[in-house]
């Protein structure tokens, strides 16, 4: 069980890892992750940068919300842990902004979890050759290229400069996917929020037919109580009808509304616990209980 996953990873996990602290455990195994493939030590790159600050609750306590983005970031390497250039996506967290490149794991997941091969490229500086990384399912390709707008005022100008910048970066010959991230705001300060992306991306659709699909991507945190939360992701897709090179199936892209694909409960119920991540810190947690421990 779990052989394809690194036996020095278990091994740390296996001696840090305190298997009486019940939930807490997870984000202890996602911390120990995070801090194994990006050879750094966790202090350091959690907390070095606005993305892991510390949150603390009315009551003192440290938010949940830290919690669940530390989960967020060690489950989705544990899980892209097995791709074609994994190190290039683990090189750029390290050295680049953390919560642009935190966005691009997460469009890299969602294939994975989709069934599809994702291949990391590294930066080659050169116009139609330096996207993100391509994606193949049952023989068909697809490059990908994703993108965070941090501006937390709305801006179509913003939305349609970036949208064309990026398109630069694609190939033309391949069917091609823009990911866009954006602020959650936007939803509090511009009304109608759908319709508007919509009619910027027919605006750019109009300028091109390299791009098959936009999907315009928000995580945003939800409080169940000051001691539990989860990060929401939601995701709204929007398809290039006049897109020269065609992709089969589209059906793990949801078109035309906001759909939620991440909603964790509160308390990790079954479901939650169903990934890869959870089982295997649940089968070392078995272990260590059973006097596994490794000295």
């Amino acid at each position: 069980m779990f052989d394809d996953v690194p036996p020095l990873l278990t091994a740390f996990v296996e001696a840090l890892l305190d298997p009486m602290r019940g939930d807490f455990r997870y984000a202890q195994a996602a911390a120990i992750v995070t801090a194994f493939y990006l050879k750094e030590p966790v202090e350091r790159r959690l907390h070095g940068q606005k993305f892991f600050r510390l949150e603390t609750t009315p009551s003192g306590q440290i938010s949940p919300h830290h919690f669940a983005k530390v989960m967020a970031v060690g489950e989705t390497l544990f899980l892209l842990r097995n791709c074609k250039g994994f190190e290039t996506l683990c090189r750029k967290l390290e050295t680049r902004d953390l919560e642009a490149e935190y966005f691009a794991l997460l469009t890299a997941r969602q294939f994975v979890n989709a069934g599809f091969e994702v291949s990391a490229r590294d930066e080659t500086g050169i116009k139609e050759m330096d996207f993100d990384f391509d994606a193949t399912r049952n023989g068909e390709t697809l490059n990908i290229e994703a993108t965070r707008i941090g501006n937390e005022e709305f801006s179509s100008k913003v939305v349609l400069n970036r949208l064309k910048k990026k398109r630069a970066q694609i190939p033309r010959g391949i069917p091609a996917v823009l990911f866009c991230e954006h602020s959650p705001k936007w939803f509090d300060r511009m009304p109608h929020v759908e319709t508007v992306l919509r009619d910027v991306t027919q605006r750019f659709f109009r300028t091109t037919t390299r791009i098959n699909a936009v999907v315009y991507m928000v995580q945003s945190y939800i409080g169940y109580s000051e001691g539990y939360g989860a990060l929401n992701t939601a995701s709204l897709t929007f398809l290039n009808e006049n897109a020269t090179y065609q992709f089969s199936d589209w059906r793990f892209l949801i078109e035309g509304r906001y759909h939620s694909t991440v909603v964790p409960s509160p308390d990790l119920t079954a479901f939650a616990r169903s990934g890869e991540f959870y089982k295997w810190v649940d089968h070392i947690t078995e272990r260590l209980k059973n006097g596994a421990r490794k000295a």
